[in-house]
């Protein structure tokens, strides 16, 4: 088996994929701090250069966010605890997910349940689509149209409540589970 992701389709095609639960009723968007300014995650589980399967773009990506220390809080970190890293999500107004990949990973799932606007290069998904040619486009109009942000952090969230759910994924697995106990 593989993840239910675009990417992972994509290179592992002969495997069954079956979906990343997040519980989407315990993950829950929450107050933010009231900082004044927008908070902007991106946290890459790589450092892959670009070009590199697998990458995040963290070598554009990063200098990229730099522009817009000015108007945001830009929280960039690569390997932290679970909860360390759902804690600093959970204080953000956009996630930013792979923008290289043409997919998504559980970094867009967490910020979508968090009620979070997520920026990420699938485009089949309740995401805001975006390249690495993009990426600073998407940023701009995020962080200079305070109604668009807010609508795409309900579209996030609202998408994922109702495509991805664990109440409605998780009979995936049971079917899994049963086949396998009944030797099929």
């Amino acid at each position: 088996f593989t993840i239910s992701q675009p990417m992972q389709r994509r290179v592992y095609r002969e495997l069954r994929g079956l979906p990343n639960l997040i519980d989407v009723e315990e993950y829950k968007p929450m107050a933010r701090r009231g900082l004044g300014r927008p908070v902007i995650v991106y946290a890459p589980t790589n450092a892959l250069k670009l070009g590199q399967l697998g990458s995040k773009g963290i070598d554009i990506v990063r200098p990229l966010l730099d522009k817009f220390k000015d108007r945001a809080l830009v929280d960039i970190f690569t390997t932290l605890p679970y909860i360390q890293n759902l804690r600093r999500k959970a204080h953000a107004d956009i996630v930013i997910d792979d923008v290289v990949g043409e997919t998504f990973h559980r970094t867009a799932l967490e910020g979508a349940t968090l009620g979070c606007a997520v920026v990420t290069s699938d485009d089949t998904s309740g995401f805001i689509y975006a390249t690495i040619e993009t990426l600073e486009r998407q940023l701009e109009r995020l962080l200079s149209d305070d109604e668009w942000l807010a609508q795409s952090k309900q579209k996030s969230r609202g998408w994922i409540t109702a495509h991805w759910h664990p109440r409605n994924l998780v009979n995936e697995y049971v079917d899994v589970y049963k086949r396998a106990v009944s030797g099929r």
